[in-house]
């Protein structure tokens, strides 16, 4: 209970700092990471209903508690720079409430996670998937890899940030930091599986005091724009160019319903 506590309190402070804070000057920038992503998202019923062919990926970004659903900030980059790198992508935001419950909240993002993945895969069994999440996103992405509902050979990277879940040490590390652990870490059981190691990066750096559990909340919300956004990005293109094998789009196995 102390734990949880002290979890609902820090990140509850993520939400009232996240919510406060000044929009980064690189978001406004043209020709950065972060162009418009509205080209590239469909999300819910627009799935069945708009998708007239396959995209060879998804990128599927679970946002960080208090970040708005139609408009997150924290994992925006990352997002816009993978579309950027590789062709035939698109993306979809993780539905769930991103609260300070967070007793439940990484468990309801993950159901929709894993949902998202099999609903897409019935009519694009070949399409890849990356997921991205920061902070409470994070947790939502490591709780949906060790349900074990996800085929785990589609799932080309993961790119985490500032995840409560983090511990030194570990091979799928990045960023700065490399002591102290995440303020959910404690007993959690909550790690990246072994057979996802070798295909993400989660990033936690010095003074995090969210993945760390010390330092400031500023180093928490520094992820966007820097250094190790910049290669996670390159990381993650990598990871999906691999995966991809030079394939190209092709025809869902089931024409869509569409009512356009």
């Amino acid at each position: 209970m102390l734990a949880l506590s002290i979890l609902t309190t820090l990140l509850a402070s993520v939400a009232t700092l996240g919510a406060a804070a000044p929009a980064q000057p690189s978001l406004d920038q043209p020709g950065d990471l972060t162009t418009d992503l509205s080209q590239y998202e469909i999300g819910g019923s627009d799935f069945e209903r708009r998708q007239t062919s396959c995209p060879r990926y998804e990128v599927i970004s679970a946002r960080g508690t208090g970040e708005s659903q139609s408009s997150p900030r924290g994992n925006a980059g990352t997002v816009r720079g993978i579309l950027a790198a590789v062709p035939g992508g698109r993306n979809y935001e993780v539905v769930y409430g991103a609260t300070s419950n967070f007793a439940t909240g990484p468990a309801t993002g993950a159901r929709d996670l894993i949902s998202r993945v099999t609903t897409v895969r019935r009519t694009c069994p070949d399409t890849k998937f990356v997921f991205v999440g920061y902070s409470q996103g994070a947790m939502v992405v490591v709780t949906a890899e060790n349900d074990g509902g996800l085929p785990q050979d589609s799932v080309a990277a993961a790119i985490l940030y500032g995840s409560p879940y983090w511990l030194p040490n570990r091979p799928e590390n990045a960023g700065s930091a490399r002591s102290g652990r995440g303020i959910a870490a404690f007993g959690s059981g909550n790690t990246t599986p072994s057979s996802y190691q070798g295909k993400t990066q989660d990033v936690c750096n010095t003074g995090d005091n969210i993945c760390t559990g010390s330092g400031s909340i500023a180093a928490h919300l520094g992820y966007s724009g820097s250094a190790s956004e910049r290669a996670a990005v390159e990381f993650a293109a990598g990871k999906l160019n691999a995966a991809l094998g030079g394939s190209t789009p092709t025809n869902p196995t089931q024409p869509p319903t569409c009512t356009c």
